[in-house]
Protein backbone atom coordinates (compact mmCIF):
# COMPACT_ATOMS: atom_id res chain seq x y z
CA UNK A 1 0.00 0.00 0.00
CA UNK A 2 3.05 2.37 -0.03
CA UNK A 3 2.22 3.67 -3.75
CA UNK A 4 -0.77 4.90 -3.16
CA UNK A 5 0.11 6.55 0.34
CA UNK A 6 2.57 8.77 -1.16
CA UNK A 7 -0.28 11.78 -1.74
CA UNK A 8 1.99 14.55 -2.09
CA UNK A 9 3.88 17.22 -0.14
CA UNK A 10 0.69 19.52 -0.04
CA UNK A 11 -1.47 17.32 2.09
CA UNK A 12 1.60 16.85 5.03
CA UNK A 13 -0.06 19.68 7.13
CA UNK A 14 -3.47 18.84 7.85
CA UNK A 15 -2.26 15.09 8.07
CA UNK A 16 0.30 15.84 10.60
CA UNK A 17 -1.09 19.68 12.17
CA UNK A 18 -4.68 18.26 12.49
CA UNK A 19 -6.02 15.36 15.47
CA UNK A 20 -8.58 12.99 13.71
CA UNK A 21 -11.87 13.41 14.86
CA UNK A 22 -12.88 10.31 17.26
CA UNK A 23 -15.27 7.81 16.82
CA UNK A 24 -17.52 9.14 14.06
CA UNK A 25 -18.94 6.64 11.46
CA UNK A 26 -17.40 6.30 8.08
CA UNK A 27 -20.04 5.22 5.49
CA UNK A 28 -18.82 3.23 1.79
CA UNK A 29 -18.26 6.20 -0.42
CA UNK A 30 -19.20 5.37 -4.54
CA UNK A 31 -15.29 4.44 -4.97
CA UNK A 32 -15.67 1.45 -2.34
CA UNK A 33 -14.75 -0.98 -5.38
CA UNK A 34 -15.69 -4.28 -3.91
CA UNK A 35 -11.91 -5.79 -3.78
CA UNK A 36 -9.88 -5.74 -0.45
CA UNK A 37 -6.01 -4.45 -0.53
CA UNK A 38 -3.77 -7.21 -0.94
CA UNK A 39 -1.10 -7.28 1.37
CA UNK A 40 2.45 -6.93 -0.10
CA UNK A 41 5.70 -9.72 -0.46
CA UNK A 42 7.69 -9.22 2.78
CA UNK A 43 10.70 -8.80 0.21
CA UNK A 44 8.39 -5.87 -1.61
CA UNK A 45 7.54 -4.61 2.40
CA UNK A 46 11.31 -4.22 2.75
CA UNK A 47 12.55 -2.29 -0.45
CA UNK A 48 10.47 0.51 0.30
CA UNK A 49 12.07 3.36 1.39
CA UNK A 50 12.65 3.57 5.19
CA UNK A 51 13.17 6.45 8.34
CA UNK A 52 15.88 8.01 8.39
CA UNK A 53 15.96 6.51 12.02
CA UNK A 54 15.31 3.52 10.96
CA UNK A 55 18.79 2.18 12.92
CA UNK A 56 17.16 3.52 16.56
CA UNK A 57 13.55 1.62 15.60
CA UNK A 58 15.04 -1.35 15.02
CA UNK A 59 17.35 -1.01 18.05
CA UNK A 60 14.26 -0.18 20.29
CA UNK A 61 12.00 -2.56 18.81
CA UNK A 62 15.05 -5.14 19.29
CA UNK A 63 14.21 -4.41 22.72
CA UNK A 64 10.80 -4.30 23.14
CA UNK A 65 10.83 -0.19 24.05
CA UNK A 66 7.58 0.33 22.64
CA UNK A 67 7.75 3.81 24.41
CA UNK A 68 11.05 4.40 22.27
CA UNK A 69 9.53 3.42 19.22
CA UNK A 70 6.24 5.53 19.42
CA UNK A 71 8.57 8.39 20.43
CA UNK A 72 10.48 8.20 17.10
CA UNK A 73 7.77 8.22 15.25
CA UNK A 74 6.13 10.84 16.45
CA UNK A 75 8.89 12.84 15.26
CA UNK A 76 7.97 12.87 11.57
CA UNK A 77 8.00 16.50 10.17
CA UNK A 78 6.30 15.80 6.59
CA UNK A 79 4.55 13.76 5.04
CA UNK A 80 7.14 11.44 3.26
CA UNK A 81 8.41 11.07 6.99
CA UNK A 82 4.65 9.28 7.72
CA UNK A 83 4.93 7.18 4.77
CA UNK A 84 8.44 5.90 5.46
CA UNK A 85 7.50 5.70 8.84
CA UNK A 86 4.33 3.55 8.30
CA UNK A 87 6.53 1.34 5.63
CA UNK A 88 8.81 0.53 8.71
CA UNK A 89 5.27 -0.74 10.61
CA UNK A 90 4.18 -2.33 7.55
CA UNK A 91 7.68 -4.36 7.86
CA UNK A 92 7.49 -5.14 11.60
CA UNK A 93 3.96 -6.99 10.87
CA UNK A 94 4.61 -8.90 7.90
CA UNK A 95 7.85 -10.04 10.03
CA UNK A 96 5.48 -11.21 13.03
CA UNK A 97 5.67 -8.33 15.41
CA UNK A 98 3.97 -7.26 18.16
CA UNK A 99 0.06 -6.52 18.06
CA UNK A 100 1.88 -2.64 18.98
CA UNK A 101 2.51 -2.31 15.28
CA UNK A 102 -0.83 -3.32 14.04
CA UNK A 103 -2.61 -1.17 16.26
CA UNK A 104 -0.07 1.77 14.56
CA UNK A 105 -0.37 0.64 11.13
CA UNK A 106 -4.27 0.68 11.11
CA UNK A 107 -4.54 3.57 13.06
CA UNK A 108 -2.40 5.31 10.62
CA UNK A 109 -4.22 3.67 7.61
CA UNK A 110 -7.19 4.78 8.97
CA UNK A 111 -6.19 8.21 9.47
CA UNK A 112 -4.90 8.43 6.01
CA UNK A 113 -8.20 7.04 4.55
CA UNK A 114 -10.92 9.49 6.60
CA UNK A 115 -8.14 12.88 6.22
CA UNK A 116 -8.55 12.91 2.78
CA UNK A 117 -12.17 11.48 1.69
CA UNK A 118 -11.89 13.18 -2.03
CA UNK A 119 -8.57 11.37 -2.62
CA UNK A 120 -8.93 8.65 -5.30
CA UNK A 121 -7.15 6.07 -2.78
CA UNK A 122 -9.16 6.97 0.75
CA UNK A 123 -11.15 3.92 0.40
CA UNK A 124 -8.36 1.80 -0.37
CA UNK A 125 -6.21 3.18 2.77
CA UNK A 126 -9.73 2.55 4.70
CA UNK A 127 -10.30 -1.11 3.75
CA UNK A 128 -6.74 -2.10 4.52
CA UNK A 129 -6.74 -0.50 7.84
CA UNK A 130 -9.77 -3.26 7.71
CA UNK A 131 -8.15 -6.08 6.27
CA UNK A 132 -4.72 -4.98 9.62
CA UNK A 133 -7.55 -4.37 11.97
CA UNK A 134 -9.06 -8.68 11.03
CA UNK A 135 -5.43 -9.57 11.49
CA UNK A 136 -4.91 -8.31 15.01
CA UNK A 137 -8.21 -9.82 15.93
CA UNK A 138 -6.67 -12.91 15.04
CA UNK A 139 -3.59 -12.34 16.00
CA UNK A 140 -4.72 -11.68 19.53
CA UNK A 141 -7.41 -14.39 20.02
CA UNK A 142 -4.90 -17.20 18.37
CA UNK A 143 -1.98 -16.39 20.64
CA UNK A 144 -3.88 -15.54 24.06
CA UNK A 145 -3.02 -18.58 25.03
CA UNK A 146 0.25 -18.12 25.21
CA UNK A 147 -0.03 -15.51 28.04
CA UNK A 148 0.63 -16.94 31.29
CA UNK A 149 -2.17 -14.42 32.53
CA UNK A 150 -6.08 -15.35 30.50
CA UNK A 151 -7.17 -11.78 31.47
CA UNK A 152 -4.41 -10.19 29.70
CA UNK A 153 -5.09 -10.63 25.73
CA UNK A 154 -9.05 -9.70 26.70
CA UNK A 155 -7.98 -5.98 27.32
CA UNK A 156 -6.10 -5.65 23.90
CA UNK A 157 -9.33 -7.09 22.07
CA UNK A 158 -11.10 -4.54 24.70
CA UNK A 159 -9.10 -2.05 22.95
CA UNK A 160 -9.30 -3.03 19.01
CA UNK A 161 -13.10 -3.81 18.81
CA UNK A 162 -14.56 -1.21 21.52
CA UNK A 163 -11.66 1.66 21.01
CA UNK A 164 -12.45 1.45 17.45
CA UNK A 165 -15.80 1.92 16.25
CA UNK A 166 -15.80 3.87 13.72
CA UNK A 167 -13.51 1.42 12.18
CA UNK A 168 -16.09 -1.47 12.56
CA UNK A 169 -19.28 0.80 11.68
CA UNK A 170 -17.33 1.13 8.08
CA UNK A 171 -16.32 -2.30 7.44
CA UNK A 172 -19.53 -3.77 8.53
CA UNK A 173 -21.57 -1.50 5.85
CA UNK A 174 -19.55 -2.81 3.21
CA UNK A 175 -20.91 -4.94 0.04
CA UNK A 176 -20.44 -8.55 1.31
CA UNK A 177 -17.94 -9.15 -1.06
CA UNK A 178 -15.73 -7.11 0.49
CA UNK A 179 -16.19 -8.15 3.52
CA UNK A 180 -15.61 -11.35 2.55
CA UNK A 181 -12.44 -10.30 0.93
CA UNK A 182 -10.83 -8.28 3.51
CA UNK A 183 -11.56 -11.74 5.71
CA UNK A 184 -9.30 -13.90 3.15
CA UNK A 185 -6.76 -11.41 2.93
CA UNK A 186 -6.62 -11.49 7.00
CA UNK A 187 -6.36 -15.22 7.14
CA UNK A 188 -3.47 -15.14 4.73
CA UNK A 189 -1.62 -12.23 6.53
CA UNK A 190 -2.28 -14.25 10.06
CA UNK A 191 -0.89 -17.99 7.81
CA UNK A 192 2.43 -16.15 6.98
CA UNK A 193 3.24 -14.50 10.16
CA UNK A 194 2.00 -17.64 12.27
CA UNK A 195 5.56 -19.07 12.72
CA UNK A 196 7.33 -15.87 12.54
CA UNK A 197 5.08 -14.74 15.93
CA UNK A 198 6.87 -14.32 19.31
CA UNK A 199 5.35 -14.39 22.84
CA UNK A 200 3.87 -10.32 22.86
CA UNK A 201 4.78 -8.55 25.78
CA UNK A 202 2.28 -6.36 24.65
CA UNK A 203 -0.44 -9.19 24.28
CA UNK A 204 0.52 -10.86 27.27
CA UNK A 205 0.66 -7.82 29.74
CA UNK A 206 -1.57 -5.33 31.62
CA UNK A 207 -4.29 -7.72 32.74
CA UNK A 208 -5.47 -8.96 36.33
CA UNK A 209 -1.62 -10.48 37.90
CA UNK A 210 -0.70 -6.75 37.15
CA UNK A 211 -3.00 -5.29 38.91
CA UNK A 212 -2.87 -7.71 42.08
CA UNK A 213 1.18 -6.76 41.94
CA UNK A 214 0.38 -3.28 41.83
CA UNK A 215 -1.93 -2.99 44.40
CA UNK A 216 0.34 -5.32 46.86
CA UNK A 217 2.65 -2.56 46.56
CA UNK A 218 0.32 0.27 47.18
CA UNK A 219 0.58 1.48 50.53
CA UNK A 220 -1.39 5.14 50.46
CA UNK A 221 -5.04 4.79 52.82
CA UNK A 222 -8.14 5.90 51.26
CA UNK A 223 -9.08 9.32 52.27
CA UNK A 224 -12.29 11.19 52.04
CA UNK A 225 -10.84 13.29 48.94
CA UNK A 226 -10.06 8.96 47.27
CA UNK A 227 -14.08 8.98 47.21
CA UNK A 228 -13.84 5.53 47.14
CA UNK A 229 -11.29 5.04 44.02
CA UNK A 230 -7.31 5.90 43.53
CA UNK A 231 -5.39 5.36 41.27
CA UNK A 232 -2.08 3.26 41.17
CA UNK A 233 0.74 3.01 38.94
CA UNK A 234 0.73 -0.09 37.16
CA UNK A 235 3.89 -1.90 35.71
CA UNK A 236 2.93 -3.82 32.65
CA UNK A 237 4.90 -7.23 33.09
CA UNK A 238 4.09 -10.10 30.71
CA UNK A 239 4.14 -13.90 31.99
CA UNK A 240 4.10 -16.94 29.32
CA UNK A 241 2.59 -19.79 29.33
CA UNK A 242 4.01 -23.62 28.45
CA UNK A 243 4.11 -23.97 24.56
CA UNK A 244 3.11 -27.63 25.07
CA UNK A 245 0.42 -26.56 26.49
CA UNK A 246 -0.76 -23.34 24.76
CA UNK A 247 0.73 -25.03 20.90
CA UNK A 248 -2.92 -27.38 20.64
CA UNK A 249 -4.89 -24.31 22.31
CA UNK A 250 -3.54 -22.20 19.59
CA UNK A 251 -4.28 -24.60 17.22
CA UNK A 252 -7.95 -24.67 17.46
CA UNK A 253 -8.38 -20.98 17.69
CA UNK A 254 -6.48 -20.73 14.52
CA UNK A 255 -9.10 -23.45 13.16
CA UNK A 256 -12.04 -21.58 14.74
CA UNK A 257 -11.10 -18.02 12.90
CA UNK A 258 -12.75 -18.34 9.52
CA UNK A 259 -16.14 -19.30 11.07
CA UNK A 260 -15.54 -16.18 13.79
CA UNK A 261 -14.90 -14.05 11.39
CA UNK A 262 -17.74 -14.90 9.32
CA UNK A 263 -20.29 -14.50 12.14
CA UNK A 264 -18.48 -11.17 13.06
CA UNK A 265 -18.82 -9.64 9.43
CA UNK A 266 -22.43 -11.26 9.03
CA UNK A 267 -21.53 -12.98 6.08
CA UNK A 268 -24.61 -15.40 5.12
CA UNK A 269 -22.85 -18.70 6.13
CA UNK A 270 -22.43 -17.52 10.01
CA UNK A 271 -25.70 -17.02 9.91
CA UNK A 272 -28.51 -19.17 12.03
CA UNK A 273 -30.33 -21.36 9.08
Amino acid sequence: MSAVRRLGAALCASLLLTPLAPAHAQSPAANDAPTAPTVPPTAQVAANPMPARRAELDTAASKADFAAVRAILATAANLDDVNRNMDWEELQIVQGGSVFYSFLYLDDMWTMGVKFPNDPHSAAFKRYAGVVGLYALQQMFIDAPRCGDPSAPGHRIDQLLAGRPALWTYVLALPEVTRRDLAVEAIKLEARTASLRRDDPVLCSGGVQNMVEALKGDKTPLTAQSVGRRDVPMTPLATYADPAVSAPQQAKARADMPMALARMLKLPEAQPK
